[in-house]
Parts: C-alpha cells; structure tokens; sequence
C-alpha cells in the first residue's frame, strides 16, 4: 500500500509497510491461563483497536503515523483492517504479539485451533528481549528511558471492562448502571474513552520502545514465527488422567488433614500460627513449618513422638504434585490440545521459557503403568503411594492424537559437546569424535588417572549400581558432579548444588557453615568470610583437579573476561573455534557476538576497577564486571558476572542456536511435506507427532539431522538419540 504526503516545504515519498498495534479485550477466562484459552470464553470479545501506519521515508527512516482507534461499527472500516491482518506481506508489529494475534483470529472468526498465519508479525517485547532488556511494557519502557510511559490508569480500566464483575458488584451495579457480567461501553462513555486513550498510548508507548532498540535479525525473526507455529499447533492432552490426578490428591490431602486435625485436636491444623502453637505446648517450638525444617525436626532424636507424627502428617498434606496437572486442564483449549507453553527467548540467551505446564520443569519420574491406569480409573486402594503416582502420571497425560505417536529426539550431552569445542579442549572433543562419548566416565579417568576403559567395563559389571561402596560408581559420580557443576568457574559451593554429597563426596562442614554465612545477611563473599573455620578439602581438591585436567576451558573463562574488559574500554577481541565469537562495543552495550551470528546484549556494561589492588604487571585489577539486567520484580538493577558466567552463556546459547537450526530445518521439511511436526521442544529437545505409519522415516531422518553440525560450527561433534513414544516420557 503506498501513498504520498506533504512533509514540510517539499514533497516526498513514504512507503505504509505495516501498522503497530494494540487491542483491549474481555473475557471471563482469566488471562494466566493463556491466551489461546482466554480467546475460546464464549464472553471474549474485542473492546478497541489502536493502530497506526509504520511508514519508510527516503533514507530508510521509519515513522509512526497518527494513532487512530478502529471503528468497529464500520463494516467496511473493520474489512479494510482484517484485509491488513491477512496480508504476509504487510508487517504486524505490537508487544507481545501473540496476544493480539491469536485475540483477533478469534475475533475474525477464525475457528479453534486455526490462527492467523505468524508470517510478518512482529513482536516489539521479543525485539526489546533480543536487545538484552525482558518485562512488561511498562519495564521495558523505563529501562530504554521512553518519555512515553504506561499509563497507570490503565489497571483500574481493565478491571472494570475486561475483567467480569464479582457477584457482589454484579448485584451493586444492577441498582445503579444495569451492567450484567462486564461494564458495559455504552453505560460509561467517559470511562470507556479513557480506556481508548490508554490503548492508544500503548501504542505510541511501544513505537518509542521499538525506536529504541535494534530491529530483530532477520534469522531470529523467523525463528521466532517458527515458534508461533508450534504454540498454534500445541499438543494433545489425557484430561481423563489429570482429572483423575486432581481427585485423587484432593481425596488424600483431606484424609490426611483429618487425621492431622484428630491428631492435635486444632480446628485448622493448615494454620500456620495454631500448628506452631500446637507444637510450643509440646514443648518443642519451630520457626518455620516448610519442608526443610520439618526435614531438620524429623532428623532431631529429641523430637517427640506426637510431634514427629504430626510432622509426618503435615509434610505428607503438603502435596505439590497436582499443580502441573491443573496448569494442563486450565490451558488445555476446546480441542483438546494444549497451548502456548514457550516462550520465546524467555533467557537472556535467547533460550524458550515456559509458561502453563512449564514443560522445561516437569517431573522425571514416571509412573509405572498399573499406576497410571489406577489412577486414571479412581482405584486408589491399589496405589502406595497417592502423591507419587500423580506426581509420576504429568508427562504421560501429554499425548498424540489419535492414530499418531510422537518421536522424541534430544542431542545428547549438548552443553558439554559446545564447551569442549568452544574452548578447544582436544581430548573432551576426542572422546565426542572417536571415543564412546563418554563425558563422565571420561572426565572421572582424566581428573583422578584411572584407566578409562577398565572404568567402562567396571560400569557395565555393576550395571551402574550407585552403591555408595563401588568403586567404579564412586569415580563415575565424582567425574559427572565435577562435569556438572565445574565447567562455569564453579567451586565448592557449585559442587554440593550438584549433588555431591549424594554422590558420596565428603563435603566437610561446607552447608552448616554456608547456612550460618546466610543467617548473618550474606557478609561479603562466602570464601572469604572467616577463612580459618572452612573445612571440606575433598570438594576443593575435586575443584583444583578438574581446572588442572582442562587447561582450555580454564582458559576460556579468562578469555571471556579479558573480552569484557577490552569492550568495556571501547575495543574488541575474537576468541573460540577460529575466532569466531567476539565481544564488541555497541553504544553503552558489551555486544557478544556467537559464531551463528546471533548476539548477547549486555546493556550499561563495565568492568569496575579496584583502586586498591593491581596485577602482576602494575596493570589495574579488576574487582567486578557488571550490566544491567532483569532483577525480580524491581525492574532492571545492575547485574554481576565473571568469566565463568560468560562461558555459561555462550556454552547456553550456541546449544540454543543449534537446537534452533534442527527446528528450522525440520520446520522446513514440514513445510514441504515431510510427515512430521514438531509440537513440542524442552532445551535440547524436540517432540514430533507423527502418523503410526510414517514413525520409523522420521526417527531415521532425524538421526541423521541431528548428527550434522550447523554450518556455522564446523568441527562440533553433534550426535542425538530418541525413539517412538505412545505418550511424552524420559
């Protein structure tokens, strides 16, 4: 669409290539259920649309138009505009996009589970993330310094017209206005045109945000409507199981409290000041009543009997293991199928983040089968343990639709593949390359000089018993806890994080002393803090191994910070495989460059220096490297890092970036007409639902595109494993 417009004295060309947007809506779904089930109600509907032309003036300049609200009384207003939304070619920019896209297929007409096409919607919070800035609008707006903010009253507005109304102001409303469910426009026009005015500086709110930050690489653009795709198709859903899940634990959690409530004869033994009363008549009085504690009460052998069976009972009503399942049914939509699970770069590395069932956070346990099947049939005397098989029985409530399976594929050791390639450590690559790809096993041989092969034969005897007096489990865990939690600068406090004192490790008096260190408020760093008392020599021996049998990967940590440091004085460097990671200055940003191309934003970066020490050479030391970053809940605050941070987000964000090259590729393929399609991925992994008939050609296709590299990373010993599942599990 291009017209012409006088601007100043002289006449000159622009060219309308998209419009930016932003709608207010209603529904009596409450929106943290996602919008595609927000957008189902049978009360959602499109209250105002705010929108303006993006218009490209000579020199490449683009320039928001008036803001306009849409007359959505004027048919022919309202088809000109869906003919917009329909058009690829026609850019779709707003914050958080997918809100209004799926809002206005909805409001279009669209059917469930059809949504209008991601191609050319824009979203200005992913640009805003991709730039190293994450929140809400109003957040993302203070943090660029717009002299447009949120409007505050915006809150009050939404609650009173997209938000139904509690009975109680339902039956006050009814002897004032005569509203019914909603407010309704009509009955409060000054209200409802201020309402208009904060969607339309929204939009002009978002315009400054989106001036203020680089546009989204085109690579990344379509990444990110490959991933709207994915949410649009989402998943099936066993509702019979999660219900039957829900019941269950709901069932068991009032048993349990009844038992509680006979036990100390308290009329809400759920109470928090009556059960600590309760147990101060005992004579043994607690501060907290979280599982920890009650996890430090039950160990005591002066606890009284009375009081550890109520504990007991208390810990075991305390049941968490339904929330997934009800974050299932609240998002599962009219079809079926859940959606919206991923977030797109949810990370400052770019990496998805979850929403709903947070599937990058569910169980790994899985139920046995006669579990599930009792639980889903509500025979709960044939269950051990209630808690457990629910808590087991989340990932099998994902399913195929019918006549389908999934073929599930993940890289395997990903994280450890790109650290040894990025640090160009030869034998962790050897052991990828032409070894069994052993990590752990490898990594115990080279840290405590055990024959590596002997150890793999030792393994495969025991079977992998984990018995504390293997020995060959003994150095296997040592080597996997030290792979785990040392590969980022990590120490002892890395170490024990990691589990090793499960793993058998003596890790001295590191926690009494940590938990002491915290109760007086975190003084200074844990290390330093009274040095003489620090007594756990195995995890700093363990420490002090792994840094001297990887000498490159210690090397990298230093890299990264000198890159820091450069940058921060306004040069660069280039490090990595065939120096092909950099770290520039872009404006007041240490810009980190991957080798896919895609890049790290670190806003307001500095290396601070310690006026009071100096290095080897004279040379001022740093003490601190710090930007600013996402704090919780109190907007943007100043952000610590070091080199073994920066190696951690560079080892994140080339696994990302491999990851995302598999998914386009199959994307692709779908597009083409490949049988398979991706409905699903969780960090290095892909779920693909696939007709019966054709699982076998897909696993074996994506056996083979799972073990060639990205074209950007020559040399990386990429390899993946899965098979063919009739419900999601490990």
């Amino acid at each position: 669409m291009t017209s012409t417009k006088k601007v100043g004295p002289d006449k000159r060309r622009f060219k309308t290539v998209g419009i930016r947007i932003d709608i207010e809506s209603k529904s009596s779904t409450d929106i943290k259920h996602g919008v595609y089930r927000y957008a189902e109600d049978p009360d959602f509907d499109v209250l105002v649309v705010a929108y303006s032309p993006i218009r490209i003036y000579p020199g490449n300049k683009k320039r928001l138009g008036q803001v306009k609200v849409l007359d959505l009384y004027d048919q022919q207003a309202v088809d000109r505009f869906a003919s917009l939304l329909e058009n690829d070619r026609f850019q779709k920019h707003a914050f958080n996009a997918n809100f209004e896209r799926v809002s206005l297929s909805r409001w279009l007409g669209m059917d469930d589970g059809e949504y209008l096409d991601p191609v050319n919607w824009h979203c200005s919070a992913v640009r805003a993330n991709v730039n190293g800035i994450f929140g809400t609008l109003d957040e993302v707006a203070r943090a660029v310094r717009s002299p447009v903010k949120k409007d505050a009253l915006g809150k009050v507005l939404i609650k009173m017209f997209s938000v139904p109304m509690k009975p109680r102001e339902q039956k006050a409303a009814d002897n004032s206005c005569g509203c019914q469910v909603f407010h309704e426009p009509h009955k409060h026009p000054a209200e409802f045109k201020q309402f208009e005015d904060y969607c339309v500086q929204d939009v002009v709110t978002e315009a400054m945000v989106a001036a203020s930050v680089p546009d989204v690489p085109s690579d990344v653009q379509a990444q990110y409507e490959a991933d709207q795709r994915i949410n649009d198709r989402g998943v099936f859903h066993n509702k019979v199981l999660a219900e039957s899940a829900l019941w269950a634990v709901t069932a068991e959690k009032d048993r349990l409290m009844d038992e509680l409530q006979l036990l100390t004869g308290l009329d809400n033994p759920n109470s928090g000041p009556q059960m600590k009363g309760w147990l101060e008549q005992r004579g043994y009085p607690m501060r907290s009543l979280d599982k920890e504690s009650r996890a430090e009460a039950l160990d005591d052998p002066l606890c009284p009997d009375e009081v550890r069976e109520a504990l007991i009972l208390k810990g075991a009503a305390s049941l968490s293991s339904v929330s997934k399942h009800k974050a299932a049914l609240d998002t599962r939509c009219n079809d079926g199928r859940i959606r919206g699970s991923l977030r797109f770069y949810g990370a400052h590395t770019g990496r998805e983040a979850g929403r709903g069932i947070q599937p990058q956070n569910l169980p790994r346990y899985e139920a046995p089968e006669e579990d599930r099947l009792a639980l889903e049939r509500r025979q709960l005397k044939r269950l051990a343990d209630i808690s457990l098989a629910a808590k087991g029985s989340v990932r099998a409530s994902v399913i195929p639709r019918p006549r389908h399976v999934f073929v599930v594929y993940d890289y395997n050791a990903i994280e450890a593949r790109c650290l040894g390639w990025q640090a160009d450590e030869k034998w962790v690559n050897d052991e990828f390359t032409t070894g069994p790809g052993k990590i752990y096993e490898a990594t115990a041989a080279m840290m405590f000089g055990v024959n590596k092969d002997k150890l793999l034969l030792d393994l495969k005897a025991c079977d992998k018993c984990g018995k504390l007096d293997c020995l060959a489990c003994k150095l296997r865990g040592g080597g996997k806890v030290s792979d785990l939690a040392l590969g980022y600068a990590g120490g002892a406090g890395a170490l024990v994080t990691m589990g090793a004192e499960d793993a058998g490790i003596d890790i001295g008096n590191y926690t009494e002393l940590h938990k002491e260190w915290e109760i007086l408020g975190k003084p200074g760093k844990f290390h330093e803090w009274q040095r003489e008392r620090h007594d756990y020599p195995e995890l700093l021996r363990l420490r002090d191994l792994y840094r001297d049998r990887r000498p490159m990967t210690v090397r990298f940590w230093k890299l990264c910070a000198r890159a820091w440091d450069l940058a921060s004085e306004g040069r660069g460097a280039r490090f990595g495989p065939n120096e092909s990671i950099s770290m520039i200055r872009d404006g007041r940003a240490n810009r980190l460059i991957l080798p896919s191309g895609r890049s790290i934003w670190y806003n307001s970066a500095r290396s601070h220096i310690d006026p009071d020490r100096v290095g080897p050479n004279g040379e001022p030391r740093i003490d601190r490297r710090t930007y600013m970053g996402k704090g919780k809940g109190v907007g943007h605050i100043r952000v610590d890092t070091h080199g073994g941070k920066l190696t951690e987000n560079v080892t994140q964000a080339i696994a990302r970036d491999v990851l995302f090259d598999l998914m386009m590729k199959v994307e692709s393929m779908t597009a083409a007409g490949w049988p398979g399609r991706i409905v699903l991925h969780v960090h290095d992994e892909v779920v693909l639902e696939v007709r019966e008939k054709h699982a076998e050609r897909v696993c074996a296709d994506m056996e083979s595109l799972m073990s060639t590299p990205p074209s950007w990373a020559p040399g990386l010993a990429v390899k993946g494993a899965g098979g063919i599942m009739e419900r999601y599990g490990k």
